[in-house]
């Protein structure tokens, strides 16, 4: 059997660069690259509150608008019944009758009649304006309109 000893170093040496073996235009340039990956970093950061912050806002405002427009759509539904009940003949009938608003004939007065000969109308070229202000000018010589 062959046992041969040697020498272990204790403590071994090894070949790292110190900080004080690199020129100041490194270390410059390590620290400049770390100053701007960190403000990246805590640029994107803010940015992405942010954006949080907007959208929770947003998300307040849509359920202030909805519940607004469900009420709106509750006092709708009630005003329709309400119209419903309103316009119903039972309730105009009794009404009437309350007021005393019995219905009779009108006055002579309150009817007028309005006779247009529309075969006299001289035929316009299809305007309407032209044709408003000869009919008026028929009117006012037949003496049927009253200004």
């Amino acid at each position: 059997m062959n046992i041969q000893t040697r020498n272990i170093r204790q403590g071994r040496r090894t070949n790292r660069r110190t900080a004080e073996g690199l020129s100041i235009g490194t270390k410059l340039f390590v620290v400049l690259n770390v100053a701007i990956a960190l403000s990246a970093v805590f640029l994107i950061a803010n940015y992405r509150i942010s954006l949080n912050q907007n959208i929770s806002g947003i998300e307040a405002q849509s359920a202030r608008y909805q519940q607004k427009i469900h009420e709106l759509n509750r006092e709708i539904e009630t005003l329709q019944v309400r119209r419903e009940k309103l316009c119903a003949w039972t309730h105009i009938r009794d009404r009437v009758a309350q007021l005393g608003l019995d219905l009779r004939m009108p006055d002579p007065f309150q009817v007028q009649r309005l006779v247009v000969n529309f075969e006299d109308q001289p035929v316009s070229s299809g305007n309407a304006v032209d044709n408003k202000l000869a009919m008026r000018q028929d009117w006012s010589a037949a003496g049927n309109v009253n200004q």
